[in-house]
């Protein structure tokens, strides 16, 4: 490996040009004018991403449309396109009613009702009857109870005083027979007396005890059946009170009065008199006399709000003035939704995208 063709193999075979490299402060610097133009390029220049979206003209406050929520005719108008109208004002007069074989669904009700009211008027009277009657079966009881115990507090009082007199002639013939003046017989057999009338006193005194709690016991027979009659006629007053309120719900269900929710003008009315609505049907839209603004509302979708800021400048195309001949009109962003729009909200936009128009999960 050390032979002189091994070593001439590793020569140069002709010549070369060594060229003296670029000075490192020339590639600094120009390194350093394109890091600051790029830097300044992103800063002050801006990048738009032209997105085509749909919107519509409001107010503030916005029209207010209102809609049917139930099924019937038209029975009267009380207002015409153009007519200013205030808060509480009548526009249409819906009828409601029903009809069945037997007649008028409403008008059998109401006959209906009567009979129940006139039943439960005849039940109060028949509760406050009975307990008329009961009242008097008590309070008879009460008095002959009371009088028996004031029957029966006399005895025990003459009962007591001849007590204490048995008493005494025991107390007598004790002596007497310590004495010799009567004998053994004589004394037990006053001393039996004595003991007799002493179960005689307690006899009577629990008959008073006895009767004196059957006196509290009807009493308090009295003030429940006070109570519980309260309770019941309380009980009819409110059923009797449902039952008044129903005719006034039937008078609503019979024929429904749609009034003006604001003060505005009558701007469109979408159904004449003796035509027939259904749910959801649009009866009439009223611009509000106090609209402060106009404002154009645009629905974007949830991978346009990233790229979009308050005060970002649009372009706007009306349908009214073609873009062709009228040019397009500028326009700021103002507000920006935090929330996804409900169904709801843009339900109440003619321009709102439908359900399944678009692939995105949430319209802002």
């Amino acid at each position: 490996m050390f032979r002189k063709e091994a070593k001439l193999s590793t020569n140069w075979t002709g010549e070369a040009i060594l060229l003296k490299g670029i000075n490192p402060i020339i590639i600094l610097f120009f390194s350093i004018i394109f890091i600051s133009a790029l830097i300044l390029f992103i800063i002050v220049f801006s990048y738009t991403h032209r997105m085509m979206v749909v919107g519509e003209i409001s107010s503030s406050p916005r029209p207010t449309w209102i809609y049917s929520n139930f099924t019937g005719i038209i029975s009267e108008r009380f207002v015409q396109e153009g007519d200013s109208i205030k808060k509480g004002a009548s526009i249409y007069k819906i009828d409601v009613s029903k009809k069945n074989n037997i007649g008028i669904v409403s008008d059998n009700r109401k006959r209906t009702i009567l009979i129940q009211i006139n039943k439960i008027n005849e039940i109060n009277e028949n509760l406050k009857e009975n307990y008329d009657r009961n009242t008097r079966i008590i309070q008879n009881k009460l008095k002959q109870y009371q009088e028996s115990i004031k029957f029966l507090s006399l005895e025990i009082k003459n009962n007591k005083i001849t007590i204490n007199e048995f008493k005494n002639n025991m107390i007598n013939y004790k002596s007497y027979q310590k004495k010799g003046l009567i004998n053994k017989d004589q004394l037990i057999s006053q001393i039996l007396n004595y003991n007799q009338q002493q179960s005689t006193l307690t006899n009577l005194i629990q008959q008073e005890n006895q009767y004196k709690l059957q006196v509290t016991d009807l009493n308090g027979e009295l003030v429940s059946n006070k109570l519980k009659l309260d309770n019941e006629l309380n009980n009819n007053e409110l059923k009797i009170f449902d039952l008044n309120k129903e005719p006034i719900n039937n008078s609503s269900e019979q024929s429904i009065i749609i009034r003006s929710p604001i003060n505005g003008v009558v701007d469109s009315l979408s159904i004449n008199h003796g035509q027939m609505i259904s749910v959801r049907d649009s009866l009439v839209q009223i611009i509000p006399n106090d609209i402060s603004d106009y404002y154009l509302v645009l629905w974007v979708s949830n991978k346009i709000i990233p790229y979009i800021k308050k005060g970002d400048p649009v372009y706007i195309k009306y349908d009214a003035f073609p873009a062709e001949k009228f040019g397009q009109f500028k326009g700021t962003i103002f507000d920006i939704s935090h929330i996804p729009a409900t169904i709801n909200e843009m339900n109440s936009y003619q321009s709102s995208p439908k359900l399944g128009s678009t692939n995105d999960r949430a319209i802002f």
